[in-house]
């Protein structure tokens, strides 16, 4: 509605930028569970921006200026997952797209996101995805599509 009204092709393209981003804001609160919870995309926003670091409740309870304690049960309350979830979960969806889009190898990959170790990348990602970040990076080069493991998987 709002394109019928603008006259310039400037504008136009202006809208589309902005419906772009509005779009992908909403993909990444439906995929990582953030809703209208402002904590949980604040938490999504600091981690974006600082995917190696390791994230520390206490340092994240400062920077929102929140007890760490109320940080992390308003964190629950508001999402349904601790903090920690959420941060695995995030690194785990970051890890999938490099592993789909570059050739870095795991040791880089699991250093990038700050996992501890590769085999504690590895025991991770295999317990959200299903399968191993090798072979969901064979999968993803042979084009097939990858669910994630559930609770019944």
């Amino acid at each position: 509605q709002k394109a019928e009204l603008l006259s310039s092709s400037s504008n136009i393209a202006s809208l589309s930028i902005d419906m772009l981003r509005d779009y992908t804001k909403r993909v990444a609160d439906i995929r990582y569970g953030v809703g209208n919870s402002r904590l949980a995309k604040s938490v999504l926003q600091y981690l974006q921006r600082n995917p190696g670091e390791r994230i520390v409740t206490s340092r994240l309870a400062q920077m929102l200026n929140m007890n760490r304690s109320y940080l992390c049960t308003r964190f629950h309350a508001e999402t349904g997952k601790t903090i920690g979830e959420f941060i695995t979960q995030v690194r785990i969806e970051k890890a999938k797209n490099m592993l789909a889009t570059s050739s870095l190898s795991l040791v880089q990959i699991s250093e990038y996101l700050a996992f501890s170790s590769q085999s504690h990348f590895q025991r991770v990602f295999k317990s959200i995805v299903g399968i191993t970040p090798h072979e969901y990076r064979k999968s993803i080069a042979a084009g097939k599509s990858i669910q994630p493991a559930g609770p019944d998987a």
